[in-house]
């Protein structure tokens, strides 16, 4: 069913309607109809505002687009779950004897021969066993931009929205953080930089 406007309050009480000329317009000029579409049903769904920056629909070129939910957002939808009971993070290093340790938070010391490899959460829910998540590096690092800065924050931002939508599936269903959208957006430049020349 396609949308022609979505009205729906978001999550602070407040009024939002948004319309395909919107989307287009203020967020994404060159997403296709099914794009727009998609977002649409999602912030509704989810009730994500995107004018107060909650989601954003990116789209690089004629890649696919990507749907990203604000990390603010997800700790707020998190908070706001009587049976939230915080989250766990850390991130997965390979030493230089070669063992392998789950550590918390997200240092990884290189200089001293470290390798950072994976991220972990975990995300507690009251009067349930915790939800954990671990994910390698090797699935989501670009090698760019805050990849190269700081991969263990990247990591466990990863990990923790994993964790979160495996312990909260209701209401975190279809959203994704940037850190988890990063590779499917680099992956039209890539491809086309290796694509052969035409003859």
């Amino acid at each position: 069913m396609a949308y022609e406007i979505v009205k729906f309050t978001d999550d602070a009480g407040q009024a939002v309607q948004i319309t395909p000329q919107d989307v287009r317009q203020t967020f994404c000029s060159n997403a296709t109809d099914k794009e727009v579409q998609l977002f649409l049903a999602l912030c509704a769904t989810q009730r994500l505002n995107p004018f107060t920056h909650e989601a954003y629909l990116v789209k690089y070129g004629s890649g696919p687009a990507s749907i990203i939910t604000s990390r603010s957002a997800i700790q707020k939808r998190a908070d706001a779950n009587p049976d939230f009971e915080g989250v766990e993070l850390g991130v997965v290093v390979l030493r230089p004897d070669g063992s392998v340790e789950h550590r918390p938070g997200e240092a990884c010391y290189r200089q001293m021969g470290e390798q950072l490899i994976g991220g972990w959460a975990r995300a507690y829910r009251r009067g349930r066993k915790p939800y954990y998540s671990e994910v390698p590096m090797s699935e989501y690092s670009t090698g760019k931009s805050n990849w190269a800065k700081m991969p263990g924050t990247m990591i466990t931002k990863v990990a923790e929205m994993h964790a979160l939508r495996g312990a909260f599936p209701q209401d975190f269903q279809g959203m994704y953080g940037a850190e988890e959208m990063d590779q499917a957006q680099q992956r039209p430049a890539q491809q086309a930089a290796a694509a052969p020349a035409p003859a």
